[in-house]
This record gives structure tokens, sequence and C-alpha cells, in this order.
């Protein structure tokens, strides 16, 4: 086993917390997710040294951004805006959301942040199918 040490003084006077934290995400409910936490006894310096939470924290916050889209897609949906409307006005790829869904793909980033502006203001959805025009 490989000696841990602090990455600010060097010393092998490290001790190790297992702590729980909260992750948030618009429109998902809040997840937990356990990380370890190390002190250096003889600097006091606190953290992550070996980047071993990235992993955990990164799935966590993938299934996060799955249930938010998930709920802005259903909420939408009981508006009775369908997802092949969405793709189409917002010239996005057909089908994006149907491969999305069956986990063939994964929602990018940017449609996400596109749903969530969607979900705030549904009226957006009419100024995109108008050409964006303000007449």
């Amino acid at each position: 086993m490989q000696l841990k040490i602090c990455p600010a003084c060097g010393s092998n006077k490290i001790e190790k917390n297992i702590k729980t934290k909260i992750l948030r995400e618009p429109f998902a409910e809040e997840k937990f997710v356990v990380i370890t936490e190390f002190t250096c006894l003889a600097c006091g310096t606190i953290g992550d040294f070996f980047n071993e939470n990235d992993e955990s924290i990164d799935a966590v916050y993938k299934e996060l951004k799955k249930e938010s889209a998930e709920n802005i897609l259903s909420s939408l949906e009981e508006l009775g805006i369908s997802m092949s409307a969405i793709e189409r006005i917002l010239g996005l790829p057909q089908g994006i959301f149907t491969k999305w869904r069956s986990k063939k793909t994964d929602l990018p980033v940017g449609v996400l942040t596109l749903l969530r502006f969607i979900r705030l203001c549904p009226w957006l959805l009419e100024v995109a199918e108008n050409n964006y025009n303000d007449n």
C-alpha cells in the first residue's frame, strides 16, 4: 500500500473522514453522496487529497441531470407540448429525446439548459416557432 501524504506539507499524519454531501440540480430532488475528506494533522489542510470523490460525485450529478430532464419533459407534456414538437421548434435532431430516454445517448448539456429555460418560460417555444420574430 502506498503511503499517503499531505499535498500541502508532505506529512504522513493524515486523518480520513467520511462525510455526506448534498447535491442539487434544478427540477430534480436533491441527492446525497458519501465522500472521503482528509485532514492533515500537521498543517491542518482539509480536502480530497487523492481525488477519490470525483467519480461518485459525477455519477450522482449524471443521475440528477437525467431526473431533471425527465421531470421537465413530463411537465411540458402535461401542458400538451410533445417531445417531437420541442425538437422541431428548437431545431434539435429528430428523436434526440427518444434516444436519450432509451439510454442510447446522453442528453447534451445545451439541450438540458434549453429545456430548463422552456420549463420556466414555456412561451419561448412560441417565440422560436415564429422564427424569433418580435412582431
